[in-house]
């Protein structure tokens, strides 16, 4: 496999990755356990269909053969013991080199992905015209993710989860859908001679019921102490829940009932923390059927899970270190043999997972003691964590003290989305405010994605009480745009459709469908802030929902092509094509106006005046509500004022400047026509409906 480099930096995973591949000393294995493909698996006959009263020997071998612990302990024993641990401080950030390297982004979910006949998303990805049109676009990072094998392989149906995430990962291999390690090996090969760099996630604490967890329930040696579980005494199996089939991997949830009889035989605590946080996706116990143990024993379990009961929860504090060592394994594979700059973390199914025996405890142990260690280790191979779960602003102070490089902007999202759909800048104008103590760079601005809008953030201050009310009536009247609870499954092109018609009728502005201007308002308004900028290939595409698809997050991953696909109808997970509001990739670069074409001269201005490794000065002040404008200063001392009218309305703003900044030296670099008045302390602009302007102007303050 060839080395990526950052410009002018051999860093610290390629080293690893030389040491993996050298031929004296240690054996580098292409992957931990043997490969088989999904189909291959489903061909492994159950073993405990066996007449003999314990677990089949020949199918639990086969099991560990398979399982993410087996191969973390064959990585572990690559870096154990050798000088690779050191080769990079695990306290030294180094921001701005992979912001120089890759600050803008593009996130690709495999099962998105249209594909020639069954090629799979590597392969896809590695077509050089691709490849070529991405880097005009200025997308200079590509973020492939999840690519391990998902636990629907083990399930009986082979579904996505209900957000259509498929994060639900059993095993460290990658998942058919993804490719080889073959074709992974190609596409870092093709994207490392235009000076790509690449990342992808580690895998969740959340993990699918697959090889280990099905060790796990069969009480093999250290499994058990990997997740969240509980060995239920027979005398109390009357607390659970009626038993599913026999050595069956199905559970069923436990009801609040159920849990406190549990609890009052001091088996399981009253309640967690998480419990009591509004804003955590769901999870609960569930309890297994009766299942025949390694050593012949039949018995039934409880654990954690998150979400739903077929992600089981990693135990990250059991002393045997179980967790530990799997999720160790994923990024010694992700940083080191897949030579990843960056590494996405979900910590999410880890916080608040300790016991609340008092009211008022609140502590979201174990996730902060994790991040902390998974991004040290992270950084010790060279490369840099990206914490990439949706939680409240509330949190940043905490997660950024952990020392994650990058958190994803839970300011700008969904107060953004809010003001485009509402015209009311003043929530996006006051949480940037509070938040400019923070280093902005640290945060990964992305466009609307397969993770969902949260709105539950709407419900509190500095919102509006009428804001998440007034969502749902803008959503009540269409389909295209699903809302699951307080998430909403809206690509950036169909938000942008969603919010010309909710404004165009409440306020009688003549009628457009055609969402570019809302999409470009939010695309360059993200790409005028410091920190990293994701686009997904729905945005590139102009790729709107799939109207009535379930489970809801399906609707936001219609397929989409990087290539010139016109006789592709599908992706290889079976997604059917998305309909799409903009032409080709390749047709958009050859019209100056296009989506396309607009974003690489956002991205040219993002790398030739570093905007990425700038500093936030905060919104500036405005006579009109619908105006947001951002002040960035900038490396060398001048300033980017970005300018946004979330109106659908052609306006007038004046906006009052520092007092040492200047407005007679100012410039629109995205414009050629220059539509500035300064007035006094005041920068007078001419702002079209839905649009962001960008401005360079001289002087420093």
């Amino acid at each position: 496999m060839t080395i990526l480099r950052l410009p002018g930096l051999l860093f610290a995973a390629a080293l690893l990755a030389l040491s993996l591949s050298a031929c004296g000393g240690k054996k580098t294995p292409n992957t931990p356990a043997p490969v088989l493909t999904e189909s291959e698996t489903r061909k492994i006959p159950k073993g405990d269909d066996s007449p003999v009263p314990r677990a089949d020997p020949g199918y639990l071998q086969w099991l560990e053969k398979q399982s993410m612990l087996a191969g973390a302990g064959e990585l572990a024993r690559i870096v154990s013991g050798s000088e690779l641990p050191w080769r990079s401080p695990a306290t030294d950030r180094q921001l701005g080199i992979l912001l120089d390297a890759a600050d803008t982004w593009l996130y690709v979910h495999p099962s998105s992905l249209l594909t020639e006949g069954t090629r799979p998303a590597f392969r896809e990805l590695a077509d050089g015209a691709a490849l070529d049109t991405l880097k005009q676009a200025g997308i200079r990072g590509i973020f492939v993710a999840p690519v391990n094998e998902s636990g629907s392989v083990w399930r009986d149906k082979n579904t996505l989860d209900h957000t259509g995430a498929d994060d639900d990962a059993v095993s460290l291999r990658f998942s058919e859908h993804a490719g080889s390690e073959k074709d992974f090996t190609h596409f870092a090969a093709q994207a490392e001679k235009r000076r790509f760099q690449l990342g992808g996630d580690i895998l969740s604490p959340a993990t699918g019921a697959g090889p280990d967890f099905a060790l796990a329930v069969r009480a093999l040696r250290e499994y058990p102490g990997a997740y969240m579980m509980v060995e239920i005494p027979r005398a109390n199996w009357t607390a659970l829940p009626p038993a599913p089939a026999a050595n069956s991997l199905n559970a069923v949830p436990l009801n609040q009932q159920q849990i406190a009889m549990l609890s009052r035989e001091q088996l399981l605590p009253p309640a967690m923390v998480r419990d009591s946080l509004a804003w955590a996706r769901p999870g609960g116990w569930a309890a297994t059927g009766e299942i025949r143990g390694s050593d012949g024993q039949l018995r039934r379990w409880v654990f954690r899970y998150h979400a739903q009961p077929t992600r089981p929860v990693l135990n990250w504090e059991d002393p045997s270190g179980a967790a530990q060592r799997i999720l160790s394994g994923s990024i010694i594979q992700q940083v080191g043999v897949l030579r990843q700059a960056l590494a996405g973390i979900h910590i999410d199914p880890l916080f608040g997972l300790d016991a609340a025996y008092h009211t008022a405890q609140r502590s979201l142990e174990p996730a902060p003691s994790a991040l902390r260690s998974l991004v040290r280790e992270i950084r010790r191979y060279g490369g840099w964590s990206i914490q990439r779960d949706p939680v409240p602003a509330g949190l940043n102070a905490q997660l950024l003290d952990a020392g994650t490089d990058f958190i994803q902007d839970n300011i700008t999202s969904p107060a953004a989305e809010y003001a485009l759909l509402t015209g009311d800048t003043a929530p996006l104008r006051t949480l940037l405010t509070q938040s400019l103590h923070f280093d902005q760079r640290r945060f990964a601005r992305s466009m609307p994605g397969p993770d969902g809008i949260r709105l539950q953030m709407l419900e509190a201050a500095p919102f509006p009480p009428s804001a998440l009310p007034k969502i749902r009536q803008i959503l009540k009247d269409q389909t295209q745009c699903p809302l699951d609870g307080t998430t909403l499954y809206a690509t950036g092109p169909s938000l942008a459709l969603l919010a010309m018609q909710a404004q165009q009728a409440e306020q009688r502005a003549k009628s457009n469908t055609n969402p570019l201007g809302p999409h470009l308002l939010l695309t360059a308004l993200r790409a005028a802030m410091p920190g990293l900028f994701f686009l997904s290939g729905a945005d590139l595409a102009g790729a709107l929902n799939i109207a009535g698809k379930t489970p809801p997050g399906h609707a936001v991953l219609g397929g989409w092509s990087p290539s010139s696909a016109a006789a592709r109808s599908a992706t290889r997970k079976g997604f059917e094509r998305a309909p799409t509001v903009y032409p080709p990739l390749d047709t958009q670069l050859r019209q100056p106006e296009s989506y396309l074409s607009q974003l690489g001269r956002l991205n040219a201005i993002r790398a030739q005046y570093k905007v990425a490794q700038g500093m936030l000065l905060g919104p500036l002040q405005t006579d009109a509500p619908s105006v947001l404008p951002l002040l960035t200063r900038l490396p060398d001392g001048r300033h980017l004022l970005a300018v946004a009218n979330f109106s659908p309305k052609n306006i007038r703003s004046g906006i009052k400047l520092p007092p040492s900044l200047s407005a007679a030296n100012i410039q629109d670099i995205m414009e050629a026509k220059n539509t500035v008045s300064p007035g006094g302390d005041r920068l007078y602009l001419e702002l079209g409906p839905w649009v962001c302007r960008i401005l360079l102007i001289g002087g420093k303050i």
